[in-house]
């Protein structure tokens, strides 16, 4: 009976897993919307992107260029304009977050199935890895990043052998995807193919030297022809910002923390803890697990039995994106939060080994598949409360989305710095119609698909107005823009006991009437008698010189 029913489970281990990818997958569509911290930002500018590249839009022609540098963070802005096109931003938004939940964890498990053909139900632990902390702060192209690492390396492992030039090619798409994607993916990619082809070398070695010797550098050449030109690109892409003296380390009791706390899947604050912890810890009992099964195969199968596999190279990475979580700073002027995504990679990699080298053993097994869907349900269900928290707030926009039509500019103020998650929802307005906010930070930073034709045009207030004056400038700021006249301001947050606050409300309703609220969202409209014909002068000249 025992066994007929451990057959009936193994058959149906699949199921299971499909099953679990269903109700991983559920959690897009368990809100209208699943607004984070930057995805406001990928909306509006993968809109930019979509009528830039295939509408002509005159409106977004005269404050937008696309990045003429081929710079990484492109890969999700291009997916998002797909669905864009036919699909409203948020249906469009849920389907491209589909295609990441769904395909994360079946490129794990194809993963260690090219290595480990003995199914284990230890791959269920890449469940908790597909809600990593970044992913809801919107940082979605390091997401798709990490879809094309895996594939990179099931390529890479499965036709390295066979390396002519149809597999030179489509490697070379793969490679391109990671690349554009996010640099850490690529960097993660390249430096997994290096340690794989190191250790290959060094277990056959002792078979033939010159022979070992004359196949990797064979490879090695075949190597740099597909690694070339995404090579190349991050190289231009560091030599342009260069970061030596502007890094931010933290102190290693921090990354301690970090680790111990299971930071990586902790999105909104510590109230995600409770799962968490638990998740690190059970990684550790499965890392320590597979090391005891490495060991005890050793001394019992000896001496057939090697100690060291070409697998553990997923190892050998691991502890190198460890080093690197030590001793890399965790923003170097440019881009924030290195750290954790260097260890997203250190565990990624570790789990991949445990889940090669764990002896199959349904006693160990089972509790760990027991402890891994508890922690998962409960993982999930602080993500939808956190999701659904920050949707109710920008439910709040959707009166000044309706208001606003093609062509107009808004200005947005944020005020809300009690709600750090909606720095870029006002983005969102920008979503699905042709309207001008000018509060871009990716057309700023340079390394994103879309610029500004002109820096000056990067009208906005950041924050807490700073002092009267900085209050009375701005609103004069606003009816004086000499790149068009500003139709909008769209004010998020409200602070009745900040005097600074009130003065700058104050001064905008000098020349804006109030045309519609919703708790803490407001949206102010140009008074008719403020409409400057010289404003329209001045922006044409600007842009007969321009172009």
């Amino acid at each position: 009976m025992r066994d007929f029913l451990l057959k009936k489970i193994k058959d149906k281990r699949d199921v299971l897993f499909f099953l679990c990818v269903i109700f991983n997958t559920g959690i897009v569509f368990s809100n209208k919307y699943f607004p984070t911290l930057d995805s406001g930002a990928h909306a509006y500018n993968s809109n930019i992107l979509y009528h830039l590249l295939l509408d002509d839009s005159e409106t977004y022609k005269a404050f937008y260029l696309i990045n003429p540098e081929l710079v990484p963070n492109y890969l999700a802005h291009l997916v998002m304009l797909i669905f864009n096109s036919f699909l409203q931003f948020n249906l469009a938004e849920k389907l491209m977050l589909s295609v990441y939940f769904i395909s994360f964890p079946l490129l794990f498990k194809k993963l260690v199935s090219s290595f480990n053909a003995n199914k284990t139900y230890l791959v269920f632990l890449i469940f908790p890895f597909t809600h990593f902390c970044v992913l809801y702060w919107g940082f979605y192209n390091f997401a798709f990043g990490i879809l094309f690492f895996l594939l990179g390396i099931i390529y890479w492992v499965n036709h390295r052998t066979n390396f002519k030039l149809k597999q030179a090619i489509l490697l070379f798409i793969i490679v391109a995807m990671c690349y554009f994607s996010h640099l850490v993916a690529f960097m993660a990619l390249v430096m997994f193919c290096g340690i794989y082809e190191c250790m290959d070398f060094c277990l056959r070695v002792k078979i033939d030297f010159y022979l070992v010797f004359k196949e990797k550098m064979i490879l090695f050449l075949k190597g740099i022809l597909v690694f070339a030109f995404p090579l190349i690109l991050a190289f231009l892409y560091f030599e342009k910002r260069p970061s030596e003296g502007i890094e931010t380390f933290l102190r290693n009791d921090q990354l301690n923390d970090m680790l111990l706390n299971g930071d990586i899947f902790r999105s909104y604050g510590d109230g995600e803890h409770i799962s968490t912890k638990p998740l690190f810890y059970l990684i550790l009992i499965t890392f320590v697990y597979a090391l005891i099964s490495r060991i005890k195969d050793y001394y019992r199968k000896k001496p057939g039995f090697k100690l060291i596999h070409l697998s553990d190279a997923f190892f050998a990475f691991s502890v190198v994106f460890f080093y690197l979580f030590y001793t890399q700073p965790d923003s170097d002027g440019y881009a924030g939060y290195i750290v954790i995504r260097l260890a997203l990679y250190a565990f990624l990699a570790m789990v991949i080994w445990i889940c090669i080298t764990g002896k199959q053993d349904r006693r160990f097994e089972f509790p760990v598949l027991g402890f891994v869907l508890i922690f998962q349900y409960v993982l999930i269900q602080g993500k939808k409360e956190g999701i659904s928290w920050v949707a109710s707030n920008l439910r709040k926009f959707d009166g000044a989305m309706e208001r606003l039509k093609d062509g107009d500019i808004v200005s947005p103020v944020y005020l809300a710095d009690y709600m750090w998650l909606g720095r870029h929802l006002p983005n969102y307005i920008g979503a699905d119609k042709e309207v001008v906010v000018l509060d871009n930070y990716e057309a700023t930073s340079g390394y994103f698909p879309i610029l500004w034709k002109d820096e000056n045009m990067a009208h906005y207030v950041n924050g807490t107005p700073e002092s009267t004056e900085h209050c009375v400038n701005y609103a004069e700021r606003l009816i004086s823009y000499p790149f068009g006249e500003i139709n909008y301001v769209l004010v998020y947050g409200e602070r009745k006991d900040d005097e600074l606050c009130k003065r700058l409300i104050d001064e905008i309703t000098k020349y804006y009437d109030l045309d519609y609220r919703d708790k803490d969202v407001f949206l102010y409209k140009r008074k008719s008698h403020y409409q400057n014909k010289e404003i329209s002068f001045v922006h044409n000249e600007f842009f007969r010189e321009h172009n």
